[in-house]
């Protein structure tokens, strides 16, 4: 049951957490599908505003029973960050192989400084994917888009 390194370990970590991504991604987007297909197109649909303009102005037309829209753009974003701050993971896995022997272990002020490191790329990853979105404006938009729903469901 012991191996010599946490190759297993590491690879299983990231197996599941990508298995967990694209599952997480997969069931919702289907979920969603099938609430828009019993839904259909509604007034808060046709109403809802981008910075480009409402659904109806931009997909009405070309999509008259209306549709499940996931806006594409971010993704990209995401992946690029996440891709690069893996590799720095990675490498500084590489590196406590080739100072310690293994990847986990070694002595206490290398583990917890390495903690804190992995740590730091993990709070760097969601950083840079808050100010892609926009920033504190992107904090104050969702804010204001929360609020508004919020008037909405009162509204109902």
């Amino acid at each position: 049951m012991a191996d010599d390194t946490a190759d297993n370990s590491i690879g299983n970590i990231t197996g599941s957490n990508t298995v967990n991504v694209l599952l997480g991604m997969g069931i919702s987007w289907t979920l969603g599908s099938i609430y828009w297909a019993t839904q259909g197109v509604t007034d808060e649909w046709r109403n809802y505003q981008t910075a480009q303009g409402s659904y109806e102005q931009l997909y009405l037309k070309d999509n008259p029973e209306g549709g499940f829209i996931v806006v594409g753009g971010a993704i990209s974003f995401s992946v690029t960050a996440f891709s690069v701050l893996a590799m720095l993971c990675v490498a500084l896995l590489f590196t406590r192989r080739q100072i310690y022997g293994g990847e986990l272990g070694g002595p206490k002020p290398a583990q917890r400084r390495d903690s804190m490191i992995c740590l730091f790329l993990w709070v760097l990853f969601l950083v840079a994917n808050i100010v892609q979105l926009g920033g504190t404006t992107g904090v104050a938009a969702f804010s204001e888009t929360h609020q508004e729903q919020s008037q909405v469901g009162k509204a109902k």
